[in-house]
C-alpha cells in the first residue's frame, strides 16, 4: 500500500544537493509538496540533513527553488529527500509547479 498523502508529479530538471560539505548534482525525477526524488549515482547516508537548489529556467528568466531537508529513502537509482524548511518564495514556486502539473507545466515555466 502506498503511504504517500500528497500529490506527486513527474518533473525533470537539475538539482544541486549540498551533502556533507560537497555538492551533488542530480536529476529530479518527481516531486511533491513534501519532497522529491533525486536520480544520481552518488552514494549518500539516510537521515542526513541537506540543502538543495532546484534549477528552473524559462525563455525569459532563470530561477531556483531552495530548501532544506533530510534524506529519507535510498535505492539503486538515487535518493528521496523530505523537505524540512523552505522560504516563502520557494514554497510558492513549488506550489505552482504541483498545481499546474496536470496542465502544460512546461508552458508555465517558460512564461516565468
Amino acid at each position: 500500500m502506498d503511504k504517500r498523502n500528497s500529490q506527486r508529479v513527474t518533473f525533470t530538471t537539475t538539482v544541486e544537493v549540498l551533502y556533507k560539505d560537497k555538492s551533488i548534482t542530480g536529476t529530479v525525477e518527481n516531486l511533491s509538496m513534501k519532497g522529491l526524488f533525486v536520480k544520481t549515482d552518488t552514494t549518500v547516508d539516510i537521515n542526513t540533513h541537506i540543502s538543495l537548489q532546484i534549477h528552473l529556467s524559462g525563455l525569459t528568466s532563470k530561477m531556483s527553488l531552495e530548501a532544506e531537508g533530510v534524506i529519507s529513502r535510498i535505492d539503486d537509482s538515487g535518493f528521496a529527500i523530505s523537505f524540512k524548511k523552505m522560504e516563502l518564495d520557494s514554497y510558492i514556486i513549488l506550489k505552482n509547479i504541483i498545481f499546474y502539473a496536470d496542465d502544460e507545466l512546461h508552458e508555465y515555466i517558460e512564461f516565468l
